[in-house]
């Protein structure tokens, strides 16, 4: 399969709302995603391909949904940022800050858990961690050496704490959250065709421009495809929309293969490695809930998709938050209408495994592709997979 390297330069803040109502009848005042959801970004560049080739038919839509689209990814000055790993606490007492990282830990005597397996441990962390502040914020996009560093560190013992999460620049290796552009508007009257007298509205935009500076945060992806469509992504430069109120962006096919490859030194890590990280860089979609399908519900035992065979995993646990809500509009002609709202697995999620059989190597070509249970979720972009190391406190 080929692939095919996409980047995105909004034009304009660009609006990824959540699923709360927004309408004349229904509120005012839209609200935004902290980021945006890949089926967002995949939709918007199939509408662009479809367009492109022509239209709609059933024939065409089989094989704009049968592209393999990964991402969106943040890139700053050609660095990519993941978001934060939710392994990672810092403590902050005063001006001093101390990162320390979560890891499955053994139960002492007379303690238990209520968790869903009988194998399954907590996450904890190191015995003597200084916690005398109080749990701080931290930068929500670590850069890809960031990332990297962190996911080799088995222990995360010397781990330089992040910063917080206030605007910063990508020499640091850690970004802020964009800031969400809030807009007012009026409506407009159909007869007289001026201002509906108060009719207000309020949209609700992530400003990807950097405070201060001339950067842009822009979005890449990862197309692969079996031949259809390869001469127009090739070719492709244009201004097309991405997400609501048509707000515009700049689609670019690049050379970006570099982009996705697994870094050295997690590749050397891992090809002596027993003990596994799986980290989300996108959102995760499974068919049970936070549990991927393809790990047995009784022993907790699997192997990833796209793994020839040999390796089995064995999950000891897990970090995660809230699950995050899903849902959207069917727009082909045989679903027509809302889709069944969906649970998410944040981005930043962490599991832990334990190497039972095969080479933890197998994993380096799975680096930035999809562990999702369904083709379509792999294809959308959901579930894109870094790969670490990890290891017991050392008390």
């Amino acid at each position: 399969m080929a692939h095919h390297f996409v980047r995105l330069t909004p034009r304009d803040p660009l609006i990824a709302r959540d699923g709360r109502p927004f309408g004349a009848s229904s509120g005012n005042r839209m609200r935004s995603l902290p980021w945006f959801y890949p089926s967002l970004f995949s939709g918007s560049l199939r509408s662009l391909l479809g367009k492109a080739t022509g239209g709609f038919s059933m024939e065409t839509v089989a094989a704009l949904k049968a592209l393999e689209i990964s991402g969106p990814l943040a890139l700053l000055n050609n660095t990519l940022f993941f978001p934060r790993p939710l392994d990672a606490r810092v403590f902050e007492s005063g001006a001093e800050r101390h990162c320390y990282g979560l890891r499955p830990g053994a139960l002492g005597a007379g303690e238990g858990v209520d968790l869903p397996g009988p194998n399954l441990l907590p996450t904890l962390l190191p015995d003597g961690a200084n916690m005398d502040g109080k749990p701080a914020e931290i930068a929500q996009f670590w850069s890809s050496a960031r990332m990297a560093d962190w996911l080799t560190r088995s222990s995360a013992s010397g781990f330089t704490a992040p910063p917080d999460n206030t605007p910063s620049s990508a020499d640091t290796g850690y970004l802020a959250a964009p800031p969400v552009d809030f807009r007012t508007h009026t409506a407009l009257s159909d007869e007289k065709g001026v201002a509906d007298d108060g009719k207000l509205f309020i949209t609700a935009g992530l400003d990807l421009n950097l405070p201060n500076t001339a950067d842009i945060v822009q979005l890449v992806s990862r197309v692969g495809n079996s031949g259809w469509c390869q001469q127009v992504l090739e070719g492709l430069a244009q201004v097309h929309p991405m997400g609501g109120d048509r707000r515009l962006a700049n689609w670019q096919h690049t050379d970006d293969q570099h982009l996705w490859e697994c870094p050295r030194g997690v590749a050397s890590a891992l090809a002596k490695a027993t003990k596994i990280r799986l980290y989300l860089a996108t959102p995760g979609l499974f068919d049970g809930g936070w549990l991927p399908g393809w790990l047995d519900k009784t022993t907790f035992t699997g192997c990833p998709p796209g793994i020839d065979g040999g390796l089995k995993l064995t999950l000891r646990a897990v970090c995660s938050e809230r699950w995050q809500p899903l849902s959207g509009w069917s727009l082909e002609r045989n679903s027509w209408g809302p889709k069944a709202a969906r649970r998410m697995v944040p981005a930043g999620s962490v599991y832990f495994f334990t190497c039972e059989q095969g080479d933890a190597a197998q994993l380096v070509p799975r680096w930035l592709s999809s562990v999702c249970d369904k083709a379509q979720d792999r294809n959308d972009g959901f579930g894109l997979a870094l790969w670490g190391t990890w290891d017991e406190h050392k008390n």
